[in-house]
């Protein structure tokens, strides 16, 4: 119940709060090259930032997927219903989050922050993270020397094989 408000509410700040950047019902797509100052937000529809971008603000959609093209530099992103892809050598200035949605990095990318999810896989490729990871209910894999600053929390909810082994 409290999770379904929180949606609820994540979907009406998100819905009143758009910017000039912002839509419902489609998708955002920025071409290679760009540069923006301003956020980038959609309810019902996915992100798409091309390659070699600067987008100053962030990208926040709900029910939609986040791709970031390759060498492209971003705020924070986040999606309730969706995954984020990120191409090789992106820079992010803020979070990765996902509810529901796995994350990906391609190699050599750098997150100036903590990435979280809580349904969903989180796949490192050669990548830096100066903050933590943590999950709920997904497999964290750190691959090609990727490097964590912070620590690295998986919370499991529900019940595992390995419960039958512990001592009540």
């Amino acid at each position: 119940m409290l999770k379904a408000i929180r949606i609820l509410l994540l979907i009406l700040i998100l819905v009143v709060s758009l910017s000039a950047r912002g839509t419902v019902n489609s998708s955002i797509r920025v071409a290679d090259g760009r540069t923006l100052s301003e956020s980038l937000r959609s309810v019902n529809g996915g992100i798409h930032i091309g390659d070699n971008c600067r987008i100053d603000g962030a990208a926040r959609t709900v029910n939609g997927s986040i791709h970031v093209g390759s060498h492209s530099h971003t705020g924070c992103l986040k999606t309730v219903n969706g995954g984020i892809r990120l191409e090789a050598g992106v820079n992010v200035d803020g979070t990765l989050g996902t509810v529901n949605g796995g994350i990906r990095t391609g190699r050599g990318c750098e997150i100036h922050s903590h990435i979280s999810s809580v349904n969903g896989r989180i796949a490192l490729d050669e990548t830096r993270v100066e903050a933590g990871i943590s999950t709920c209910n997904g497999d964290i894999s750190l691959e090609h020397n990727s490097r964590v600053t912070g620590n690295i929390t998986i919370k499991r909810r529900g019940w595992s094989f390995f419960d039958l082994f512990r001592s009540r």
